[in-house]
């Protein structure tokens, strides 16, 4: 049996395209089978019925290459267990769950619970559960893109949501960001959530215009999350009880504030994106580098009354 193995394993060694040449019954040897696939993942889609829906050939490559599970038998493709055994580490292959599984509740609450992203691959239907998504976005606030549209509009879907987790506001539905109610309570439920760098707490960008109005509001969001003083409206942006808040709370902030009062491109020469992203920013040489070159351009800026001495005076004070 190995001189025969060797033979055809020899013979595609020469040539892939030789796999045709090779008897079914070999192809159905799982000896010979793993030999060949260890060679080249592709030839998977040559061995027997049998053989790819094997559970251990399965682990062994097809979760190594989510393109060969189309070469899987439609009951193995039904069969929850092959589905829950990979769900957590490789949630992408989900993509090929047969429309019964994609439908069934109790399996889609399963795998939601385990992962949340893999809402992405439930039926329609499912994604406007609200127990299923309610699921998925505690496992992954990140989850709450893939909810259906009624239910980013369902104000108290949305308020038991919020309660529990800081989704992004782009994943929020309008008539919900316009509840002054709901949007308060935003900051009050979550003044302890700890926040990383990024645009996901900047509800100020997507609340709507009627709320953006209130003063008070705007300083409580501002005060939580510093970058949402970017989206405020302009006769806020010069008050100086908020710069102070911003400046006070991190520079990390600074620059974006910067260009937003100066119209500045002086960040672009120093590859302001290479700078504010991926890198601690308080131990970033070159970012503090950065900001004194900004410092002096405020200072020069305020001389020439290209920006006013209220910005200029705050700017200086809390950056150094």
């Amino acid at each position: 049996m190995e001189n025969y193995i060797d033979k055809y394993y020899e013979l595609i060694l020469k040539n892939k395209e030789n796999i045709i040449k090779v008897p079914d019954n070999l192809l159905a040897y799982k000896p010979f089978a793993i030999k060949i696939c260890d060679y080249e993942l592709e030839l998977f889609k040559y061995i027997s019925q049998d053989l790819r829906d094997n559970v251990s050939m399965i682990d062994k490559y097809v979760f190594r290459n989510s393109s060969l599970m189309r070469c899987l038998s439609k009951d193995v493709l039904d069969n929850e267990y092959i589905w829950l055994m990979h769900v957590e580490k490789k949630p992408w292959i989900l993509e090929h769950l047969s429309p019964r599984l994609k439908n069934k509740f109790d399996f889609v609450k399963k795998i939601v619970n385990m992962s949340g992203l893999t809402l992405r691959y439930a039926s329609e239907e499912l994604r406007d559960n609200e127990e299923i998504c309610f699921t998925a976005i505690l496992n992954n606030r990140f989850a709450s893109e893939y909810i259906s549209s009624r239910l980013k509009n369902d104000i108290p879907f949305m308020k038991m949501v919020l309660k529990k987790t800081l989704i992004p506001s782009a994943n929020i539905g309008l008539n919900v960001l316009d509840d002054e109610c709901i949007v308060n309570n935003i900051v009050d439920n979550h003044l302890h959530t700890p926040i990383s760098i990024g645009s996901d707490y900047a509800y100020l960008r997507d609340i709507s215009h009627r709320l953006k109005e209130n003063y008070e509001l705007v300083k409580k969001y501002v005060s939580f999350y510093p970058y949402n003083y970017l989206f405020i409206p302009e006769h806020f942006k010069r008050e100086e009880e908020l710069l102070a808040i911003v400046f006070e709370k991190n520079k990390v902030f600074i620059t974006d504030i910067v260009i937003e009062n100066m119209h500045s491109d002086i960040l672009f020469k120093y590859d302001r994106y290479n700078n504010i992203q991926n890198v601690d920013l308080f131990e970033n040489d070159r970012y503090n580098n950065m900001i004194n070159v900004i410092i002096n351009v405020v200072k020069i800026n305020k001389l020439t009354n290209k920006i006013s001495n209220n910005f200029c005076d705050i700017f200086i004070k809390f950056s150094n």
